[in-house]
């Protein structure tokens, strides 16, 4: 019985890291396109090729 617990527990634990760092990507995207046009084109963002 503790096996499955100790598996539910890493699933969540999973789920949340993976949740976590979802948010924090589309947080840096959203502050990266609020950006003026002329810093986004010096760093390279949005670079299409990558």
């Amino acid at each position: 019985m503790n096996g499955i617990h100790l598996g539910l527990r890493e699933a969540v634990l999973r789920l949340a890291v993976h949740y976590r760092d979802h948010r924090r990507r589309v947080r840096t995207e959203r502050i990266l396109n609020d950006l003026p046009v002329s810093i986004r084109k010096d760093i390279g963002w949005p670079n299409l090729a990558a």
